[in-house]
């Protein structure tokens, strides 16, 4: 209120930037049609990628609340990031051409966020910098730490395992005890925990801490917090075997345990 009247503060540019917007996005997903269906292809069908389902919706809401504190006014398009668009355009190329999924996938998920800072400027793009790069964890990427994290986890849990001073013997990635044999498989590697572990990290690093530096460290616990808590799990399924005579965390009931155990996981890293 100013001298008895309301100051309007819309921005008349407000409905064309949208439409714009709108218009960037409908051509994105034309163009990357091929990318985007393959992609979800992979979220749906592996349990690994399902966080990548909420990516795309989560980043809208995130670039909504912000919505208060951008100034469109200062919108100012950025043209020397489009070499960096005519790159993942090329890359896409490229990938349709030879049928590298992982080339368009990356491709498909870099250049949206390109043409988006491009279109809107440094200011508006610096603003919004977190929702720009959380579009990256679309990308089904990771399974290529399956085996650093198998071996990680056997390794880890012969340590704790050693502890108790049962008797064990391991054999690659099996880890033997006197009433059975167990296999740190694939399922027990952890990848699923470690990658949603480190998306929630980081979205909640964003929403809820201020300093760059508590961030950063969050960030850290994310990675490792996760590798860690799935050592414990795969000790705890073969401590429960040794304990139990192999009657129980030997079938399908240990994958429910660590769900469980997951998620008790993931109150612990927030608490």
């Amino acid at each position: 209120m100013k001298g008895g009247l309301l100051v309007n503060r819309e921005q008349p540019q407000f409905k064309p930037v949208i439409l714009s917007l709108f218009v960037i996005l409908a051509c994105w997903v034309f163009v990357f049609w091929q990318g985007l269906t393959t992609a979800i292809d992979i979220w749906l069908i592996s349990e690994i990628f399902n966080h990548c389902l909420f990516v795309l919706p989560g980043t809208a809401y995130l670039i909504y609340l912000k919505k208060d504190q951008l100034d469109l006014n200062q919108l100012k398009p950025n043209y020397f990031v489009l070499p960096l668009c005519l790159g993942s355009l090329l890359l896409y190329a490229i990938g349709l051409a030879g049928d590298v999924q992982l080339f368009m996938h990356v491709a498909t998920f870099t250049f949206l966020p390109l043409v988006l800072w491009a279109y809107l400027g440094n200011q508006l793009a610096l603003q919004i910098l977190f929702p720009l790069t959380f579009i990256l964890f679309c990308i089904p990427v990771g399974e290529e730490l399956i085996p650093t994290l198998q071996e990680i986890t056997a390794d880890l849990s012969m340590v704790m395992l050693n502890w108790t001073g049962i008797p064990i013997y391991r054999s690659g990635l099996y880890i033997e005890i006197p009433q059975g044999r167990f296999l740190v498989a694939e399922a027990c590697s952890g990848i699923s925990f470690f990658i949603a572990s480190i998306v929630i990290g980081s979205l909640y690093s964003y929403l809820n801490l201020r300093s760059n530096t508590r961030r950063i460290g969050f960030m850290l616990i994310s990675i490792v917090f996760p590798v860690i808590a799935n050592a414990i799990r795969v000790f705890g399924i073969i401590l429960t075997g040794y304990l139990s005579n192999m009657e129980h965390a030997v079938g399908a009931d240990h994958l429910i345990y660590g769900w469980i155990f997951f998620s008790l996981v993931i109150v612990c890293l927030l608490a």
